[in-house]
C-alpha cells in the first residue's frame, strides 16, 4: 500500500501533513498569494489496486476522502487551534486499528477500508493490513 505523501499538491493547493495518528491525519493547505495556513483534519482512505477501462493501472494507496465524504471522513477548521483539537477529538474517535469494508465497496473498486467507529471488524477477520501505526510526521 503506498501511503498518503507527506506533502502534495491537488486542485491548486499545496498540502502538508502536520501529523499523524494511524488513519487520522492532521493537513495544513495553501495557495499562491493567500495570506495564512487553512487546515483540515480527515480519516484517510485506502484504495486498492485498479485496472480502468483505458488498461492504465493504479497501485493500492491511501487517498484524502472524496468530496461527498466531507463531514463524515474530512472537515476544514478555521484555525489552527481548532484544528488540533479537532485532530485529537478524531484520534480518540476512530481507533487505530479499526477498520471496516464499506457496505458498497463491491461496486466502488476505489473505495477498500474505511475506519468504522466502535466496531473492531478487521481485528476479528485478522487484516494485517489494520494492524495500529503509530506514526507521526511533523
Amino acid at each position: 500500500m503506498k501511503p498518503l505523501p507527506t506533502s502534495f499538491k491537488s486542485g491548486g493547493w499545496s498540502f502538508r501533513v502536520l501529523a499523524r495518528r494511524g488513519r487520522v491525519a492532521l493537513l495544513s493547505k495553501t495557495k499562491p498569494n493567500l495570506s495564512r495556513d487553512l487546515y483540515e483534519v480527515v480519516i484517510i482512505q485506502e484504495r486498492k489496486a485498479h485496472v480502468w477501462p483505458n488498461g492504465i493501472e493504479s497501485v493500492a494507496h491511501e487517498a484524502m476522502p472524496c468530496s461527498e465524504d466531507w463531514g463524515v471522513y474530512g472537515w476544514t477548521p478555521f484555525d489552527e487551534e481548532r484544528a488540533w483539537e479537532l485532530f485529537e477529538a478524531k484520534c480518540q474517535e476512530w481507533p487505530e486499528t479499526v477498520c471496516t469494508e464499506p457496505q458498497d465497496a463491491s461496486e466502488d473498486p476505489g473505495r477498500v477500508k474505511t475506519p468504522d467507529k466502535g466496531v473492531d471488524a478487521c481485528m476479528a477477520k485478522g487484516s494485517k493490513e489494520c494492524q495500529p501505526e503509530d506514526q507521526e510526521v511533523k
